[in-house]
């Protein structure tokens, strides 16, 4: 891989989304995010005006948060916007100040930066600001949405068309046995 190049592996589901990636020295990173796109976190304290000390798992190792807009879990209707995030500290600050006057003390909140959750996830493995350019990436992404609405049998009603000659494909599948020698062959259930 070339310098300062990433591999990364996402896996996006109906809740989380879970990122396997390699940066170009090999050095293996693991995330797991929302799939809604969002990080969430809980305030400590409030240590200024606009600054809230805050815990949270993100794996920051530089302020890319600049320009997300951040909202507290217990009251959506006001926006805030992220005007700094020092990852040592674990202090965010806000383009204004959230409830002056009243404790903040363990009140969740989330922040978004409008990107979907592998787009997100790449920012943060890469540790791209918004507006800056990504890395070299090789990204290979999967879901288990499509998966999981087929074997609960939700979703979409669908059809299938095939030309003449291949009505049972679904019925033969790939001839796959777990006893490959077996006299007897249960038949599959056909979706």
């Amino acid at each position: 891989m070339s310098r300062k190049s990433y591999e990364i592996y996402i896996d996006t589901g109906g809740t989380f989304t879970d990122v396997l990636a390699f940066d170009h020295r090999n050095r293996m990173y693991k995330l797991k995010i929302l799939s809604k796109g969002s990080l969430r976190g809980k305030i400590v304290s409030r240590q200024a005006n606009k600054t809230v000390q805050i815990e949270e798992n993100w794996q920051l190792e530089k302020d890319i948060l600049r320009g997300f807009t951040f909202t507290l879990l217990r009251d959506r209707e006001k926006i805030y916007r992220v005007v700094a995030y020092d990852p040592e500290n674990s202090l965010l600050t806000l383009d204004q100040d959230i409830k002056p006057g009243k404790s903040l003390s363990n009140f969740p909140f989330e922040i978004t930066s409008g990107e979907e959750a592998p787009v997100l996830a790449t920012r943060m493995i890469t540790q791209t600001p918004l507006g800056a350019d990504f890395p070299p990436v090789k990204m290979r992404l999967g879901t288990t949405k499509g998966t999981n609405a087929l074997l609960e049998s939700k979703g979409a009603k669908s059809v299938l068309f095939t030309t003449k000659g291949f009505g049972d494909l679904l019925k033969i599948g790939t001839q796959q046995r777990p006893d490959i020698f077996s006299l007897i062959i249960p038949e599959r259930r056909v979706l």
